[in-house]
């Protein structure tokens, strides 16, 4: 009852057949092939519900393909129930695929009329679709059918068809098969120059295209020419480069058992009989495994080649009959009837196509000929009304020349004004853009002044009208000490104002620089001291280094750097009080300055070498996140870290620091990571000569 149920729904039936044959294949099957990984991904897909029937075929299809180049019989029954379900649902293409893969599995098997069989069922769907590269791989296999039973002729002619669709359609892997087919076939009829030719061209397309089974294919021809010419060590060298590839691709058993058995002749004829023992024994497993029955006799023929070699008779002939039992099964009365059978329906089909091919041709000839005697009736009908038309043509030409220029002429001004339009109005929208940037900017700078001077004017209000009502009650030092807050709150003020007209004043272009050579590193010592007391007061550490590299320095200064020296101190100190101001208390701060040589570079003759000071400036705060790096040097920045001692921060010192030292020609960046407190770094061109 189970099973009829299920034949009732062959989609179902199929699913539960490839899930035992999936369960059987992974326990027995090892996964080191190169192909499982591939297989395994089809097999989840296939068992996914949900799955079109035309996807469930092609899929059953690829399977079939993956599984034809090392397990012929899992191969077989993949096709198998990919052309029950393709003929259940009417899908062509499907039943095409099907059948071509089941003529491959049995090619593998050895069942030649049954591959002949299921590739002439392939062939008229192939034509019918106009499928151009599955009728070239049925020739190819048909190709490969005759070349097994030893009729070169016929296979050269097959793979002679396929070779060109594979050419101009751009299958390059395919058209290297074919190439290494012809340079096989040739090797088998003795024409080892042309074979030669051949196995030297497929591969060369096989390592451009990376195909890794045809360059063992081909590698395989190349190191049996070599054997058969007495070549051995040019032999072993083609078979050695050919295992090279093996052991990064071993998925392909027929390219592998047929160079395992090559070497195992090849070290036969050398008389190293325990590594051609050992090859052949690995192309037997592999071949007894994929039941390829064509390269078990091959491979029988080896061990046969192998004993004579050793004159072990008893050896060799048990392997000359082993070899005669196989070709007798491969090639028995039957199966040579069938075939026969089938060249004649080959032949039969040929004939058909090309009577049928005359016949198109004789009524396309016959429908030419009367087309063209219509055709010269016409000409002349229309020659006689032409020529009546001809000179009213002219006129009417000539008046309509004289208006196409002139639309001409109108359309090219028009071309014109809409091109200075377009312009004018691009020009217009990055002005308005720039405009509401300077408005945005504008209002920034005002919310940024009316925010952070509000409260700084409202203390000194409040500390000023304190004093004014207990000026004659308050003692001295109390009065000092308020006197003290309001000064340092009018100091911060200033600093804002300062900082927003400085910034104002670099952008609109009226920062002028007077560009002079200076004692950077005095001026980086004095921008320290002004920052001693504030690093005492929050118990920081605060030192200044010198790297001196002259060792004489009686005369001139080694910092000596080209810059504006009132935008120099600007920028240290900025670098300095940035540095004081994040660091936490008992913690340290490195000021350090150093002479650095650039990269050299040359024009033409000449060489010459770039110099630099620079300056960094190392704190142990808190660092910088990569958000903080990002916006690092932007207005009003607001950083993730925080002044230590409540000091005051109003974002707009680092970007003062960048504009200045990138008007002075110089780089300012900063390493840090998070955690681990930031190093700023400024780098200035060092002056052409030396101060005295």
């Amino acid at each position: 009852m189970i099973i009829e149920a299920l034949m009732k729904q062959p989609r179902r039936y199929i699913v539960l057949v490839i899930a035992c044959v999936s369960v059987i294949w992974c326990a027995f099957v090892p996964h080191a092939l190169g192909q499982t990984r591939s297989i395994d991904s089809l097999l989840r897909e296939l068992h996914r519900p949900g799955a079109e029937e035309e996807r469930f075929v092609d899929l059953l299809n690829e399977l079939s393909y993956a599984y034809n180049a090392y397990k012929a019989d899992s191969a077989l029954l993949y096709g198998q129930q990919a052309l029950k379900v393709a003929e259940h649902s009417a899908n062509r293409k499907g039943t095409a695929a099907a059948c071509r893969n089941i003529g491959f599995a049995y090619q593998r098997i050895g069942k030649l009329a049954d591959a002949t069989s299921f590739y002439l069922r392939a062939m008229p769907i192939y034509e019918e679709l106009r499928d151009s590269v599955g009728l070239a791989n049925v020739w190819n296999g048909l190709g490969i059918c005759y070349f097994e039973q030893g009729d070169y002729e016929n296979a050269l002619d097959f793979y002679q068809r396929g070779e060109p669709l594979f050419l101009r359609l751009g299958k390059m892997d395919r058209y290297a098969a074919s190439m290494s087919n012809i340079g096989y076939t040739y090797l088998q009829m003795g024409n080892l120059n042309l074979a030669q030719v051949y196995a030297d061209k497929a591969l060369s397309l096989a390592n451009k295209y990376n195909v890794p089974v045809i360059q063992i294919f081909a590698l395989s021809h190349l190191g049996d020419i070599a054997r058969r010419r007495q070549e051995f060590t040019e032999a072993e060298t083609f078979f050695k480069r050919g295992l090279v590839i093996i052991s990064a691709n071993p998925a392909n058993a027929v390219a592998n058992s047929r160079l395992y058995y090559l070497l195992g002749y090849l070290y036969a004829d050398m008389r190293r009989f325990a590594e051609a023992q050992q090859y052949l024994d690995s192309s037997l497993a592999l071949s007894q495994q994929g039941n390829m029955r064509f390269r078990i006799k091959d491979t029988y023929e080896g061990y046969q080649h192998l004993y004579e070699t050793m004159n072990n008779y008893k050896m060799a002939y048990k392997y000359q009959t082993l070899t005669v039992l196989y070709k007798d099964s491969l090639f028995n009365q039957e199966s040579a009837r069938q075939i026969a059978a089938m060249q004649r329906e080959i032949q039969t089909r040929a004939q058909a196509t090309q009577i049928q091919l005359l016949t198109k041709d004789n009524q396309i000839q016959q429908t030419t000929r009367n087309g063209l005697l219509g055709i010269v009736g016409v000409i002349i009908i229309a020659g006689l009304l032409l020529s009546r038309a001809y000179l009213r043509m002219r006129t009417v030409n000539k008046q309509l020349s004289e208006q196409n220029q002139e639309i001409l002429a109108q359309r090219t001004r028009l071309e014109q004004q809409t091109s200075e339009i377009a312009t004018m109005n691009s020009e217009l929208q990055h002005k308005n853009e720039h405009l509401v940037e300077l408005n945005e900017e504008k209002s920034q700078f005002m919310r940024i002044a009316a925010h952070d001077l509000k409260n700084p004017l409202t203390s000194i209000n409040a500390l000023a009208g304190y004093i004014a009502m207990e000026a004659g009650k308050m003692p001295s030092d109390e009065v000092s000490m308020l006197s003290g807050r309001i000064s340092h709150t009018a100091e911060r003020m200033f600093l804002l104002v300062k900082n927003l007209l400085d910034v104002n004043a670099i952008e609109s272009g009226n920062f002028a620089l007077q560009m002079i050579n200076v004692d950077a590193a005095a001026l980086l010592e004095t921008c320290v001291q002004m920052y001693m007391d504030a690093a005492k007061a929050k118990n920081i550490t605060l030192s200044f280094t010198a790297h001196r590299h002259l060792e004489d320095t009686k005369g001139f200064y080694e910092f000596c750097a080209f810059v504006d020296e009132q935008a120099f101190m600007q920028v240290a100190e900025n670098l300095v009080s940035n540095a004081v101001k994040y660091t936490p208390p008992g913690k340290r701060v490195f000021v350090r300055i150093m002479h650095e040589e650039g990269v050299q570079y040359g024009y033409e003759n000449s060489v010459k070498k770039q110099e630099f000071i620079k300056i960094e400036i190392q704190d142990e705060g808190p660092g910088l996140t990569l958000n903080d790096k990002q916006f690092l040097f932007g207005k009003f920045t607001k950083l993730s870290a925080r002044p230590t001692a409540g000091e005051d921060s109003n974002g707009l010192g680092l970007s003062i620091v960048k504009q200045l030292v990138e008007m002075m020609n110089g780089q300012v960046w900063c390493e840090s990571e998070y955690g681990l407190g930031a190093t700023f770094i400024a780098r200035f061109p060092a002056s052409t000569f030396n101060v005295a």
